[in-house]
C-alpha cells in the first residue's frame, strides 16, 4: 500500500520511540504491546501515533486510578488510544459524570452509540439508587439492551419511579430484587403494560377485593396470552357486586341479573385494555384456581 509505505517513511524516530514510551508508561509487557498498538498499526496510522499520548495522560487525569487499573481499562477497550478527545472521550465522561456512574466505567460506554451510553447511563443511575451491585449492573444492561432499542434515561427513570410507588409500595428492597431476578420488567411498557396491569390491581382494591400476585415480577412480565389465561380462566365467577349477598337466584339486591353484573365488570375493564380477572367464593370447588378469593 503505498499510503502506508509513505506513512512508514515519513515516521519520525520521536514517534518511533514513542511507542516505548507508552510501554513504559503503562507498564505492559511485550506482548500486551503487540496485542495493543500492533507495530505495523503504529507505523500505519498516524492519528494513532498523534492520540494516543494525549488520551492516556487524560486519563490518567480524570480516572483517579492506579496505572495497573488503567492498563486494564485501555485493554478491554483499545480504542481509547485512537479515538478523539474531544469528540469522543471527553464527552462520554461528562455522561458517565452526570448521572453519578463511575469514570472507570469509560471503556463500557466510549463505543456505544450516543442513545446506548445514555441508556447505560439510566442503568447506572438507577442501581445506584436502589443498591444494585456494580457486576449486576452490568449483567442488568446486558439483558435490557441486548434485544430492544435504547431507551432514553428519561423514560426509564419515569418507569422505574412509577413501579417503586405504584406497584411495590415504595420498597426499594422489593423492586430491586424484582428488578434482579427478571431484568426483562424494565423493558416493559409503562404506558402498554405495567400502568394498565398495575391500575387492574388498584381497581380490585377499591371494590374490596385486594390482589397481591405471588410472583409480581411475573405478573408485569408474563405475556398477554397468559396473562389473560391466569387471571381470567371463568368470567361468570367473579361477582364483586354480589358480595353482600343481597341477591337471590339469578338476582342481584339492586334488581339487576348476574349477566348484567357480568358486562358492567366486563365494561369497567375494558377501561383498561385487559380482561377479567379470575374471582371465587371461599365455598366453591375453584377456589384453588382462582387468583381473587372471598371468604364468606
Amino acid at each position: 500500500d503505498p499510503f502506508q509505505i509513505n506513512n512508514i517513511i515519513s515516521i519520525s524516530p520521536q514517534e518511533i520511540r514513542d511507542r516505548i514510551k507508552l510501554q513504559t508508561h503503562l507498564n505492559l509487557t511485550d506482548i500486551e504491546l503487540d496485542r495493543l498498538v500492533p507495530m505495523k498499526a503504529w507505523l500505519a496510522q498516524r492519528h494513532l501515533r498523534k492520540r494516543a499520548g494525549p488520551n492516556i495522560q487524560h486519563l490518567i487525569a480524570h480516572l483517579n486510578v492506579s496505572i495497573n487499573d488503567l492498563k486494564q481499562i485501555i485493554l478491554e477497550e483499545p480504542s481509547l488510544l485512537d479515538l478523539s478527545l474531544l469528540k469522543t472521550i471527553q464527552p462520554r465522561m461528562d455522561m458517565l459524570t452526570q448521572a453519578g456512574c463511575l469514570p472507570t466505567d469509560i471503556g463500557k460506554i466510549v463505543m456505544l452509540s450516543e442513545k446506548k451510553a445514555d441508556e447505560y447511563c439510566a442503568i447506572c443511575h438507577l442501581c445506584r439508587r436502589l443498591g444494585i451491585t456494580s457486576s449486576q449492573k452490568d449483567r442488568l444492561f446486558d439483558s435490557v439492551s441486548s434485544t430492544t432499542r435504547p431507551q432514553s434515561s428519561i423514560g426509564l427513570m419515569e418507569k422505574v419511579d412509577y413501579l417503586l410507588h405504584h406497584a411495590f409500595e415504595g420498597s426499594k428492597q422489593k423492586l430491586r430484587a424484582a428488578i434482579i431476578k427478571e431484568p426483562a420488567l424494565l423493558k416493559k411498557s409503562l404506558k402498554q403494560t405495567i400502568q394498565p396491569r398495575t391500575e387492574v390491581l388498584q381497581y380490585l382494591e377499591s371494590i374490596g377485593l385486594k390482589h397481591h400476585p405471588s410472583d409480581m415480577t411475573g405478573y408485569f412480565t408474563q405475556p398477554e396470552s397468559a396473562f389473560t389465561k391466569k387471571l381470567v380462566p371463568k368470567v361468570n365467577n367473579w361477582h364483586p357486586s354480589a358480595l353482600d349477598q343481597g341477591h337471590i337466584g339469578n338476582d342481584l339486591k339492586d334488581g339487576s341479573t348476574m349477566q348484567e353484573s357480568d358486562n358492567d365488570i366486563l365494561a369497567t375493564l375494558k377501561d383498561f385494555s385487559l380482561p377479567l380477572t379470575a374471582f371465587a367464593y371461599s365455598d366453591e370447588s375453584n377456589r384453588d384456581g382462582a387468583r381473587v378469593v372471598h371468604w364468606k
